[in-house]
């Protein structure tokens, strides 16, 4: 017999798809390109830090501070992408 179960709950976060190609999107890439006998090694230090102090800064937030932060955010990158959206229609219409 197969069991269901209800994966809806409180707790769920919704996840916004556009943090990863705001971090290594194509013009990220494109700049690393041009610019990587210059700012590379600096680049990647300064994406690599808070990166790896994700875990001393998510126990000292707790749970609900991660969601509450998490859910901050998601809304900053929604705002990101409504601004990138209405950039590229305003120059597309010129």
């Amino acid at each position: 017999m197969i069991e269901i179960k209800d994966s809806s709950t409180a707790e769920a976060v919704g996840v916004v798809p556009l943090g990863t190609p705001l971090i290594a999107g194509p013009a990220v890439l494109t700049t690393l390109l041009l610019l990587i006998d210059q700012y590379l090694v600096v680049n990647l230090v300064i994406s690599w830090l808070p990166f790896r102090q994700c875990n001393r800064v998510a126990g000292f937030l707790g749970k609900n501070g991660v969601t509450a932060i998490s859910k901050i955010v998601s809304l900053l990158l929604a705002a990101i992408a409504v601004k990138l959206i209405r950039q590229g229609v305003v120059t597309f219409l010129g």
